[in-house]
């Protein structure tokens, strides 16, 4: 998949091996684990709340060694090619170097999220397919406990 990011710059990500992708997905669920109870218990309303807590999570896991290893191992399989540039660059720590580093750099966290879209999301299709049959209900479960804690 190719992407245009903010600076410009294009990121073409073609999905690494099933291993390393994996790899990737498992470091991020590691980072993640016992996280997303803190997300369950912000109020539903609270827009600025649900915002941190999903901040929090995305910190949460891109600041891991292990997730920035595995990032860069999926990267191996993504191109970067800097504004009106024909050159292409693996995604690694050298990008981030050199005269046109500070450039990537601000493209970091949207390369993060482009790697992880390509390699990590496939695995959790067919569960997102299946949660859609169910948020209705989950939604009003929510709403109806925080009415209920309301008028208590």
């Amino acid at each position: 998949m190719e992407f245009i990011l903010g600076s410009g710059a294009k990121l073409l990500v073609t999905p690494a091996s099933y291993s390393d992708a994996s790899a990737l997905k498992n470091v991020m669920l590691r980072a993640l684990k016992g996280k997303l109870e803190s997300v369950s218990k912000v109020d539903i309303e609270d827009r600025t709340a649900q915002g941190a807590a999903i901040m929090g999570l995305i910190l949460e896991a891109t600041t891991d060694q292990a997730f920035e290893e595995a990032l860069f191992k999926c990267g191996e399989k993504a191109a970067y090619s800097f504004n009106g540039a024909n050159a292409q660059q693996k995604v690694g720590p050298g990008l981030f170097d050199g005269k046109d580093g500070e450039t990537a750099r601000g493209d970091l966290l949207e390369i993060e999220l482009r790697i992880v879209e390509v390699n990590v999301l496939p695995f959790f299709r067919g569960m997102f397919s299946r949660l859609k049959e169910v948020i209705p209900t989950i939604i009003a479960d929510l709403v109806s406990k925080s009415d209920s804690q309301r008028t208590s």
